[in-house]
């Protein structure tokens, strides 16, 4: 695609030098305001057919929302990705999974769910607290998935409340979990929870297993470099 072919000349390096992950320290860093500052057909790879693409967005929370597009076997992957993480942390395929989000990212009804399996209930992060409980307890789900300060809300709600939702599993993500929340969610619906990472742009960054001391990062998929003022930082460095 253009954009990545002017940013590898300016730079004087081919694809052809990078052998090695070490090797990807060579490529300058490529910014959200960057790519939305190119005309879309730079950024877009010439085989790719647009009209048989998924276009998603960011949420913009750090600033102006980017648009991203997946073809079919990215969607797949990325697909795979969040599977896995899920069921390595005792999601079946037959359980019924309450999403709370923002509506911009409610999925359509799969074709799976008419047979029972990977079944979703979508709530809006907008509504209040008391319909969202609502729904929830209509839908009886054994998985319960949010961001986590807003879980953190529905289960301080949820404690005053005489509440039949008793889910298997709580999975977080899109914010910080802190170890308060934490306590509060597991406390209220009795379970354990995991945290999530991940981006529109790079589907799931990394994950928690039972054991908690950490996150286990997908190098399938992404290589995760932390950086600070254009420079790795040292280990144990924040």
């Amino acid at each position: 695609m253009p954009f990545y072919h002017r940013k590898f000349d300016r730079a004087g390096i081919k694809p052809d030098d990078i052998t090695s992950i070490s090797d990807s320290s060579m490529i300058p860093f490529t910014t959200k305001s960057e790519i939305q500052a190119s005309p879309f057909v730079d950024v877009i790879a010439r085989n790719v057919n647009i009209d048989r693409c998924v276009k998603k967005t960011t949420s913009g929370s750090t600033g102006i929302p980017l648009t991203v597009v997946y073809d079919g076997v990215a969607e797949d992957f990325s697909g795979a990705l969040w599977a896995r993480a899920y069921m390595e942390n005792g999601l079946r395929r037959r359980d019924k999974m309450a999403v709370i989000r923002h509506p911009r990212f409610m999925d359509r009804k799969r074709i799976s769910e008419f047979f029972g399996i990977n079944r979703r209930k979508y709530v809006s992060v907008f509504d209040a607290a008391e319909r969202q409980l609502r729904l929830i307890e209509d839908f009886k789900p054994d998985v319960i998935k949010g961001y986590s300060s807003s879980l953190a809300i529905l289960a301080n709600y949820c404690k005053s409340q005489v509440s039949s939702v008793k889910p298997r599993l709580v999975f977080t993500g899109a914010d910080l979990l802190t170890r308060k929340n934490r306590e509060l969610i597991s406390s209220v619906f009795e379970c354990e929870v995991f945290d999530y990472y991940g981006c529109i742009e790079f589907s799931l960054l990394a994950w928690e297993c039972s054991a908690h001391m950490g996150y286990h990062i997908n190098v399938e998929n992404i290589v995760m470099e932390f950086i600070k003022n254009g420079e790795p930082v040292a280990p144990g460095e924040q």
